[in-house]
């Protein structure tokens, strides 16, 4: 699924599910950071291995903010049932100063909620028209409406990861209510967007957050860019060297990488399998991606976000990435596909089906730089 994710003290990208393992940078080593609750799909499934190498991070979450995609327990009532969620407001009663891409604030009577998705247009932009699946690049502050309390924001600091976020408008991959909010909407906007439970983190909500079963979600969202992102690596295949692993292609997509028969190589490899003719990636770019990986020593899956998560968006060459794959992708024009053999050391913690000695082969297909 699309969500973010903390990868120590850098600001996160968007999240590779839990099928991302091994992808990012302190993935298991427990480094601090903070997650972003902003548009994670609270229901979405995250497939793959079970081990624990396969979750994307296990940094904690910073207080006041939810992981990424987990639901969560919403607090119970003395009652033990939730109190009904509350849809008392209108938007039009928001108030909301600041300038674009800078921190907002919002002036409304809490508790506040409404019981449709609602928006309005703070700013209007005058670029292309936001449609539904496009990679969204954004600058985004969310605030509960029940307590007024800021609990992420891609602009405000305390939150560790200041910087404009890209996520595709994608049902399934975020919550419905922020793909409601900024499709329709034009590059250059800045908007309000109040989401009912129902179109947000339902009914568990997400106690990290602090947000419960029955609240609403305001977020300023200022809409940056949008693009279509490639569905697959498009370009010029290029013949691998005969020691690298073979990777099994279906309908254009990579679906298995097979065990490979010698000893793994001492030290990185690159290899390009698709050379693409778009945009090359330069340090700092974020970068949408869709990634298998499997462990040279067994030819066992450990990642796979064609099957799980979809394409994400990921920050290169600062840091978030294994070292292997920061090095690799700079450079590399999008549409490509590229075979990364990280050996030790990768960067993360050995857990599960991954040990400090193995060597991980990754295939990456690069379909968008924002």
């Amino acid at each position: 699924m699309l969500r973010r994710l903390p990868t120590g003290s850098s600001r996160p990208a968007l999240v590779l599910a839990a099928a991302g393992a091994l992808v990012l940078a302190g993935c298991g080593s427990g480094n601090s950071g903070s997650t972003s609750t902003a548009p994670a799909n609270p229901t979405a499934s995250a497939s793959g291995s079970s081990a624990p190498a396969a979750s994307v991070s296990s940094a904690p979450a910073a207080s006041g903010s939810a992981a990424p995609g987990t639901s969560g327990s919403a607090a119970p009532s003395a009652s033990g049932s939730p109190a009904p969620a509350v849809t008392n407001g209108k938007i039009a009663d928001v108030a909301v100063t600041g300038a674009r891409n800078k921190l907002p604030a919002l002036k409304f009577t809490a508790p506040f909620g409404v019981a449709e998705t609602v928006v309005k247009t703070l700013v209007a932009g005058t670029g292309p028209v936001v449609q539904k699946n496009q990679l969204a690049t954004v600058n985004y502050t969310g605030v509960n409406g029940r307590t007024a309390k800021e609990f992420d924001s891609s602009v405000d600091p305390q939150f560790k990861h200041v910087g404009a976020a890209s996520f595709q408008l994608k049902d399934g991959a975020l919550v419905p209510g922020f793909i409601k909010g900024l499709v329709g909407q034009k590059v250059g906007s800045r908007v309000l967007v109040a989401i009912p439970p129902k179109d947000g983190y339902g009914p568990t909500g997400s106690a990290q957050a602090g947000i419960t079963a029955t609240d609403t979600l305001l977020f300023v969202v200022d809409i940056n860019g949008a693009q279509t992102p490639l569905t697959k690596a498009e370009g010029a295949a290029v013949t691998p060297a005969a020691n690298l692993p073979k990777v099994t292609v279906a309908n254009g997509i990579p679906t298995a990488i097979a065990k490979p028969a010698g000893a793994a190589p001492k030290a990185p490899v690159t290899q390009v399998l698709v050379r693409g003719t778009g945009k090359k990636v330069a340090k700092g770019d974020s970068v949408s991606i869709q990634a298998l990986a499997a462990v040279w020593r067994t030819g066992k899956l450990v990642t796979n976000t064609w099957q799980s998560g979809g394409a994400q968006s990921i920050v290169v060459g600062n840091g978030q990435l294994i070292p292997a794959a920061d090095k690799a992708l700079l450079g590399q024009p999008i549409g490509s596909r590229v075979m990364v053999v990280a050996t030790p050391p990768l960067g993360i913690q050995a857990s599960g089906d991954v040990t400090a000695q193995d060597s991980v082969v990754f295939v990456f297909d690069l379909l968008a730089v924002s």
